[in-house]
């Protein structure tokens, strides 16, 4: 495995809002973490990167426990985070947004190598790579959080709320890129999303969070198939 999180529990201040997760993303995997609004899904991501203390628990990478490592301790042994909302410097460029995501790395060659990888793996931002990123449409934005979170090379990627804002042709275009983009990295995905139908076609597993906990998991097409899942995410 490379991500594991092992009976984590998270509380702001006396108030608990994550109990006992379990879950793990392996090298390869893209994993589906849906659930209602405030069902908590941000607070487990920001906790995986260290944005977040847990009140008990463990993370481990590789085996390697990142429990009380700080966020850029967690980004140099492999975890990256996409945030809600994209969280990008809009008065700056776009080629320098992406490269924020390099900050920790030295090897000049080798960035400017993973920065040419960005721009054939997501052209439209390319095109658009000496603007300032804030008059980017939503998707091109997207593209560049995306972009930005890999130029860590992380051995495993967050994605917060993939679809947020966007057209559903735009979020299918996007998950296909990182479906590509994973495979070709060999890396692991964990993607937060709403669209509950889409993102378990496109996962290899998933977990449904609510209120705080870990209430189901299985391969994408088996929650896809689920009855009980249908009528409560999808309305059919």
């Amino acid at each position: 495995m490379t991500l594991v999180v092992k009976d984590l529990n998270v509380a702001y201040g006396d108030t608990q809002v994550l109990w006992d997760i379990n879950i793990s993303v392996a090298k390869g995997e893209v994993i589906a973490l849906v659930g209602s609004n405030g069902a908590g899904k941000t607070t487990l991501l920001r906790t995986i990167s260290g944005l977040n203390r847990p009140k008990s628990g463990q993370i481990s990478i590789n085996g390697q426990d990142l429990t009380q490592a700080t966020p850029a301790q967690r980004v140099r042994l492999g975890v990256a985070h996409v945030p809600e909302g994209r969280q990008l410097f809009a008065g700056l460029g776009v080629r320098e947004n992406i490269l924020i995501g390099a900050y920790l790395r030295t090897a000049g060659q080798e960035v400017r190598r993973d920065l040419d990888f960005m721009f054939e793996t997501f052209p439209e931002v390319a095109a658009r790579r000496n603007q300032q990123a804030g008059t980017l449409s939503g998707g091109e934005q997207q593209m560049v959080a995306l972009a930005r979170g890999l130029m860590s090379r992380p051995q495993v990627l967050l994605i917060d709320e993939l679809s947020l804002g966007l057209a559903p042709v735009v979020v299918e275009k996007l998950f296909n890129l990182i479906r590509n983009v994973q495979k070709e990295l060999g890396i692991g995905v964990l993607v937060v999303e709403q669209d509950v139908e889409m993102a378990f076609e496109m996962a290899d597993r998933g977990y449904i969070l609510d209120t705080g906990m870990i209430v189901k998991e299985g391969r994408g097409e088996e929650l896809l198939g689920d009855d009980a899942i249908r009528k409560a995410y999808l309305g059919i």
